[in-house]
């Protein structure tokens, strides 16, 4: 039986897109009569999540580069390893990959430094990469997977009998949303006269719900929805949707939702600006670089722009078909059943 090891992270600053993805290819893995295992730095909430279902191993939170490879690799030889997925933001050196490679195969997603092409398989599913691969040399091209066709959403059948609600607003800021948008958006919603049904989405990070719950107090254009785990069918019940730019955004395209979306990072607005050439969402840009206020009558707008929501719901459906996890688990089980 092949094992795989996913090395991940996630808390309020990084949010938990890293985890739910690589959940569900260990899910899909199931399947294939793949096992999964998990390496994390210590957090009780990734504990309670993972433990459910799959072996983990922790780290202490200060641990070193030095530190962590040499548990990592005692981990990929006491338990017979054959591929470790990595999914988190920072890189790992060269060394890392010279040593690790000697003992099971390995995969990066997201990064495509270039200590990262050390690694067998690097997956990059926000933007198709196809111009910066012919500048690479072969052996090196050949490892990148790139563009929407790779995005893991998970499994998702889309229900045609549900029927979008009339001025339905999707929120969500992530799985922590440390900045507390979600806080200044229902605010200026609050004040609005514009008639609405507001759901929120409170990602598992979210430490603020008690604050948001006295905000809409009283207040029936509101709903919140905690730790929802099948976000795509309220998606589906949505007139439009708002969304800090991330996995919900391209899951939002997969349903064909109208959304308007925003980052919260730099590096995120790079990614959202490449989206935003697709025509597929209304991208307000980087979040300091916008007028919030303006959230609500942006909203409205669409909303009564059918020809605009037309064309978005078009051509997301179109960018996303729900297959990248297919895809990419295809392309890592030929990956580790190959002889070095």
């Amino acid at each position: 039986m092949k094992k795989v090891l996913f090395r991940i992270d996630g808390n309020r600053r990084l949010g938990m897109g890293h985890l739910a993805r690589c959940i569900e290819l260990a899910n899909y893995f199931k399947k294939y009569g793949i096992t999964s295992s998990f390496l994390f730095k210590e957090n009780q909430l990734m504990k309670k999540i993972i433990g459910e279902k799959f072996l983990f191993f922790t780290l202490p939170i200060l641990t070193s580069n030095k530190k962590e490879l040499m548990e990592t690799k005692k981990i990929i030889k006491n338990e017979e390893i054959d591929c470790i997925v990595i999914d988190q933001p920072n890189h790992k050196s060269k060394e890392f990959f010279n040593q690790i490679n000697k003992l099971c195969k390995t995969i990066v997603i997201d990064n495509i430094d270039q200590t990262s092409f050390n690694a067998n398989m690097l997956i990059y599913p926000w933007s198709d990469l196809e111009k910066f691969k012919k500048k690479l040399k072969p052996e090196f091209s050949i490892k990148l997977l790139s563009g929407s066709k790779y995005m893991m959403l998970g499994k998702h059948k889309k229900n045609t009998s549900i029927k979008r609600k009339e001025n339905r607003i999707i929120i969500s800021m992530g799985g922590a949303d440390k900045l507390q948008f979600t806080e200044k958006i229902v605010k200026l919603f609050k004040k609005s006269k514009y008639k609405f049904d507001l759901v929120l989405v409170l990602g598992s990070f979210f430490k603020d719900s008690e604050k948001i719950n006295k905000i809409i107090k009283n207040d029936n254009r509101f709903t919140i929805i905690e730790n929802n785990e099948n976000i795509l069918t309220e998606m589906e019940k949505s007139t439009i949707g708002i969304f800090t730019f991330g996995l919900t955004a391209y899951e939002s395209l997969h349903v064909g939702l109208p959304s308007i979306v925003f980052s919260h990072s730099k590096l995120n607005d790079t990614y959202g600006k490449i989206l935003d050439s697709y025509n597929c969402v209304n991208y307000l840009g980087y979040y300091k670089n916008f007028d919030f206020k303006q959230i609500p009558l942006i909203s409205k707008n669409l909303i009564q722009n059918n020809k605009l929501r037309k064309k978005f719901n078009e051509k997301g459906k179109k960018m996303i078909d729900g297959k990248g996890i297919d895809r990419i688990i295809q392309k890592i089980i030929k990956l580790v059943d190959e002889k070095d």
